[in-house]
C-alpha cells in the first residue's frame, strides 16, 4: 500500500482505504478515462506526483571523441620518439697509445646532438691507450708520425701539448746526476690520462742504438724528454 503525508492532512490510519484501487497482479490497466474516473495512480494528476520526470539528451560527440584520441596517440608518439640524433664512434676493442685507430675498433652509436665533440678516425692514431666503451674524442686522436726506420717507441712523459711527429730530444741522467748526451726523439704519442684519470705516458721514438739506454732511464725516473719552445701546439 501507497501512503503519502501531505503537509496539514490528517493522520490515517491501517484501516482508512487507499486513495485509489489498487490492481490484483495480472488485471489489465483500465482506459485512460476509467483511469481518470477511478483515481488510478497513472492518471495524468497522479503521473505528475509520483512518475519522475524523463530527460532526453542529445547524441554523444563521437566525432569530437575520436579526434581528441588522436591528439593524444600523436602526442604520446612524439614524447617517445624524443629528439633527432646522430651517429658518434666508440671505442670496441683496445687501443694502445701511438697506434692508428683502424675501423675494426670503433662501433657507431646514435647519441643527442651536441653532447660529444665530432671526432674523426680517418687516418689518426691514438694518443694514449682507448679503451671499449669509451667515446672517441678529438683529444684521444693525433697525426700519424713515421718513425725512421731502425728506431724504437719508448714509453716517456712527454711534455704538455707536444704534438705527435714532434722532434725532442731525451736526455739520461745518471745516478751521480750528470747527464749524458742528449738523444734525439720524435714523439709518435703525447700521452693523456686514461678514463679514471690515471696518467698514461707518451710513446717517444729514438734511434735503435740508444733505445736500451733510454728505456732503462725511462724506468728509472731517469730520462726527461726536452721540447723546443715554440714547438707545443694546441691541446687537444
Amino acid at each position: 500500500m501507497l501512503l503519502r503525508a501531505v503537509k496539514g492532512s490528517p493522520p490515517r490510519t491501517h484501516a482508512s482505504p487507499p486513495p485509489f484501487p489498487l490492481l490484483a497482479c495480472g488485471e489489465p490497466h483500465p482506459p485512460p478515462g476509467e483511469a481518470a474516473g477511478r483515481g488510478h495512480p497513472l492518471s495524468p494528476p497522479a503521473r505528475e506526483r509520483y512518475v519522475a520526470p524523463v530527460y532526453w539528451f542529445r547524441r554523444p560527440p563521437y566525432l569530437r571523441w575520436a579526434l581528441a584520441a588522436l591528439i593524444v596517440a600523436f602526442a604520446t608518439i612524439a614524447e617517445l620518439r624524443g629528439e633527432a640524433t646522430v651517429a658518434h664512434p666508440f671505442v670496441a676493442a683496445r687501443v694502445d697509445a701511438g697506434r692508428p685507430v683502424e675501423a675494426s675498433a670503433l662501433e657507431w652509436r646514435r647519441v643527442p646532438p651536441g653532447l660529444l665533440p665530432a671526432a674523426d678516425p680517418d687516418g689518426g692514431v691514438a694518443t694514449r691507450s682507448l679503451h671499449p666503451g669509451e667515446p672517441l674524442l678529438p683529444s684521444s686522436l693525433g697525426a700519424a708520425a713515421a718513425a725512421p726506420a731502425g728506431w724504437w717507441s719508448v714509453p716517456l712523459e712527454v711534455p704538455r701539448g707536444a704534438p705527435p711527429g714532434a722532434e725532442v730530444m731525451v736526455v739520461v741522467v745518471t745516478v751521480d746526476g750528470v747527464p749524458e748526451a742528449p738523444v734525439p726523439g720524435l714523439v709518435m704519442s703525447a700521452g693523456g690520462a686514461d678514463p679514471f684519470g690515471a696518467p698514461v705516458p707518451g710513446l717517444v721514438a729514438v734511434p735503435g742504438e740508444r733505445a736500451g739506454a733510454v728505456a732503462a732511464a725511462a724506468v728509472s725516473g731517469q730520462a726527461v724528454v726536452l721540447l723546443a719552445a715554440g714547438a707545443a701546439g694546441g691541446e687537444g
